[in-house]
């Protein structure tokens, strides 16, 4: 009896089918926020060859910062709604190809004012990806794995300041500050691959009864609006904790603890890659514990009070490591619980749109007020006082927001999702 053969798929096949999965998904968006993290932390990194070679003050350093997150506010919200309604695929290449095009044009710029009207374009292509990559990876998770899957998401925040630190080292001793940014072109080619492995429309909205023709008015109307406000808010202040701190962490660790350039970015570099396991940490507390809102709480609030404790404890090279790495696993680890927080909140039809508007946009708002104030508070009573009366307070304004938010447990879904716990609402 004769019995057809088969024949292996092509591996070109093989691998679009790869990426059309779950896994495939995350390991796409995973992939794409790394290259955002990227982009983000090299900037924190050169700040003191920016200030040495166009002969500018910290203060014009904050001033470039909160611009580029002004123009940053604007495309989250554009790529939200445009995943929603017309899925990731072509959004998100667009973005991560345009964004390391222009990264790589600040390697080139003669004087100040065009190396920050670069910056400020490449971070608004780049902020872009946020609601892209975690409403891919929140539509296409199974949800029994959702908190997992995004904590894993966020990840890619702190790898990927931990590889632009490891990067920027060799790199800027190579050369100068400049070399990290030209390297940044090789994104392109990526981008390109992405778009071509990424399903032509994202399964989760392949339905129409989950898409929704108005997410702004729907998301804003009489059912979400509260939720939606204080979601903003709380992401405002945490945007506000991180922005102005982390972009001023290299610059604090040279001139309050008296680092070297490598040594400072060797501290932050490692913070973040000790940082990425407070992610996975809380997405496991949350499902098995505590649930999302009452990890939402211990972890911004932990954060906050071992921020303060940690930059007033004694310059000691290792001992920074350590401390600012476990204060880093509680305040970074706030954006992966708080995030998905955020998004099982929401149904599917609006959840881009929540993402951009309430998450990504207001945490860019966060971005812009803060690094102003920091400089500010730096020039009248120091690093230390700064950071204590500016980055603590706003960490610890998140968990009384939250506080008052929706106490959600980890798969006690409003939409249609399996409940795993019990939880009350308010």
């Amino acid at each position: 009896m004769n019995r057809p053969i088969s024949l292996p798929l092509p591996f070109a096949t093989r691998l679009r089918g790869a990426a059309a999965t779950p896994v495939g998904a995350l390991a796409i968006a995973f992939l794409t926020w790394i290259f955002a993290a990227m982009d983000q932390s090299l900037f924190g990194y050169a700040v003191p060859g920016v200030m040495r070679d166009f002969h500018i003050g910290l203060g014009a350093v904050g001033t470039m910062i909160s611009a580029s997150f002004v123009f940053g506010m604007l495309s989250p919200p554009v790529a939200g709604v445009m995943v929603d309604r017309y899925g990731p695929r072509l959004v998100l290449a667009l973005c991560l190809g345009i964004a390391s095009i222009l990264v790589f044009a600040q390697a080139l710029a003669p004087n100040v004012w065009s190396f920050g009207a670069l910056r400020v374009l490449s971070y608004a292509f780049s902020a872009a990806l946020s609601p892209i990559t975690s409403a891919l990876v929140a539509n296409t998770a199974p949800p029994r794995y959702k908190a997992w899957f995004i904590a894993i998401l966020q990840c890619a925040y702190p790898l990927g300041g931990f590889v632009a630190a490891m990067a920027f080292i060799p790199l800027a001793a190579a050369g100068s500050w400049r070399t990290p940014f030209a390297v940044a072109l090789g994104v392109l080619p990526i981008s390109i691959l992405i778009y071509w492995l990424m399903p032509v429309s994202d399964p989760a909205l392949a339905s129409t009864s989950s898409r929704s023709d108005a997410p702004l008015r729907e998301l804003f109307g009489p059912r979400n609006a509260r939720t939606a406000m204080l979601c903003a808010l709380a992401f405002f202040l945490y945007g506000g904790a991180i922005g102005g701190s982390l972009f001023f962490l290299p610059t604090f660790f040279q001139e309050q603890r008296g680092y070297s350039a490598s040594q400072a970015s060797l501290i932050v570099g490692l913070t973040d890659a000790i940082g990425a396991a407070g992610y996975l940490i809380a997405a496991y507390v949350s499902r098995t514990r505590f649930g999302l809102w009452r990890t939402t709480l211990l972890w911004s609030g932990l954060g906050a009070a071992l921020f303060g404790i940690s930059i007033w404890m004694p310059a000691h090279f290792a001992t920074d490591i350590c401390l600012f790495g476990f204060e880093a696993m509680f305040l970074f680890g706030t954006a992966s619980i708080l995030t998905t927080y955020l998004l099982e909140l929401f149904e599917v039809g609006i959840r881009g749109t929540a993402m951009a508007l309430c998450g990504t946009t207001a945490l860019t708002a966060g971005y812009i007020v803060f690094p102003l104030l920091t400089p500010l508070a730096v020039k009248a009573f120091g690093w230390l006082w700064a950071f204590s009366l500016v980055v603590v307070p706003a960490a610890a304004a998140v968990c009384v927001v939250v506080s008052f938010m929706p106490r959600l447990d980890s798969g006690d879904l409003r939409f249609g999702f399996p409940r795993t716990t019990t939880g009350s609402s308010r």
